[in-house]
C-alpha cells in the first residue's frame, strides 16, 4: 500500500484498485505511519489493530523525558516503547472458559 501512496493513490483510491473498503484502507495507512517495531508487532499479533490510534497519538507526540540531541526522533521511539511495553504488561481478561 505504501507503494500506492508513494504513486498519488488516495485512500479512495487505492481501496478500489484494492477491492477493499476505504476503512480498511486507512486502518492499514495508519499501521505504516508506526515505527518499524510497532509495524512488527501489529504484524505478529503482539499488539491488535485496536489500539494503533492510542499508540499513534504516543509514538508521534516526540516528547521525551530524556535529551534527544543525538537523534532527534529517538525521543518518540522511546515513548512509544515504554508504550508498548505498557499495554503488554497490562492484566486482560482470559477468553477461555473457567474450570468449574
Amino acid at each position: 500500500m505504501q507503494a500506492m501512496f508513494d504513486e498519488g493513490y488516495t485512500a479512495d483510491g487505492a481501496a478500489q484498485a484494492l477491492g477493499w473498503s476505504r476503512q480498511l484502507v486507512t486502518a492499514r495507512a495508519k499501521i505504516l505511519k508506526l515505527p518499524a517495531v510497532g509495524q512488527q508487532l501489529v504484524g505478529i499479533g503482539e499488539i491488535p489493530v485496536s489500539a494503533i490510534d492510542n499508540l499513534l497519538a504516543i509514538a508521534l507526540t516526540g516528547i521525551s523525558p530524556m535529551p534527544t540531541s543525538c537523534c532527534p526522533t529517538a525521543g518518540s521511539l522511546r515513548i512509544f516503547a515504554r508504550a508498548v511495553t505498557s499495554w503488554r504488561l497490562q492484566p486482560r481478561a482470559c477468553a477461555a472458559p473457567s474450570a468449574v
